[in-house]
């Protein structure tokens, strides 16, 4: 994750099969956030899907779930990013 931002980012977290959160040292409300299946390198991941949003009760972090193509939690890599003004 390259962190080059005004609001670095501080923890991030698999919270369970599937659910991530990242926190940053600012607030992300009003954000825009973009994420997408796939990891560095040469190798790929598998099929799914993924969603991003504003943490819920915390609004200096985004929610990222990862699921299989039949629509199940499922572990995926991915790559996130988060713009703030």
């Amino acid at each position: 994750m390259l962190d080059r931002a005004r609001a670095e980012r501080r923890q991030r977290q698999r919270l369970n099969p599937g659910w991530y959160e990242v926190i940053f040292t600012g607030d992300m409300t009003g954000g825009v956030y973009q994420a997408t299946i796939g990891r560095p390198g040469t190798s790929t991941e598998p099929p799914g899907e993924i969603c991003v949003a504003l943490r819920w009760g915390n609004n200096n972090g985004i929610w990222i779930d990862t699921h299989d193509s039949a629509g199940n939690y499922s572990d995926r890599a991915f790559h996130v990013m988060a713009f703030t003004d």
